[in-house]
């Protein structure tokens, strides 16, 4: 999971109780080292236990975790677009895009520099293997399919063409794999 400078993660308890972390307080604990966190939490470096914080090892990378219940992320109302264009920062970054050409249109993504800049820009340290997704709605009229175009620095693997049929969605998922370069592959 990356999350943006500043946010805050809310986690409810199985008896209802919420707590609330800034990510922005968690650099503080870069600097603390295991003997300290023992004299906190009895927690070993490297380790977890149930009820007490999950500890990661020197490389500050975990490779999966379980969550169990719900996960609701914050989602911004969506972005939209009509005919034939060059699509914004924000049309692409929001997630969602609700489209409603007049006829058929070809989306131009950002080049792979734009977009690394914009979610730079956004808060995102983004590396190798990170990824987001864009998901088009088609809201057309018979025959308005929208055909995603590639800009510099991405590529697009799958079916580029979002029909106005049903389903009338396209996924892409937008996979950093150098520095200003991604592969938006179709998803769904």
């Amino acid at each position: 999971m990356l999350f943006k400078k500043g946010a805050v993660m809310k986690v409810t308890s199985d008896v209802g109780v919420v707590s609330t972390l800034n990510m922005a307080e968690l650099t503080a604990l870069d600097s603390i080292g295991a003997a300290d966190l023992a004299k906190i939490d009895g927690i070993t470096n490297g380790e977890n236990a149930a009820g007490k914080a999950v500890v990661l090892g020197a490389t500050k990378n975990t490779d999966s975790f379980r969550m169990t219940g719900k996960l609701f992320t914050p989602q911004a109302a969506p972005e939209t677009a009509a005919d034939t264009a060059g699509l914004t920062d924000a049309q692409m970054l929001t997630g969602i895009l609700a489209a409603t050409p007049t006829a058929a249109a070809a989306y131009t993504v950002r080049t792979g520099t734009q977009l690394e800049a914009a979610l730079l820009a956004a808060g995102f340290q983004v590396e190798n293997g990170d990824s987001f997704d864009l998901t088009i709605i088609n809201l057309g009229g018979a025959g308005d399919d929208i055909t995603l175009t590639a800009a510099a620095g991405i590529t697009i693997v799958g079916n580029a063409v979002v029909t106005v049929a049903v389903p009338s969605q396209g996924t892409f998922r937008f996979r950093r794999t150098a520095a200003n370069t991604f592969v938006a592959y179709r998803v769904g």
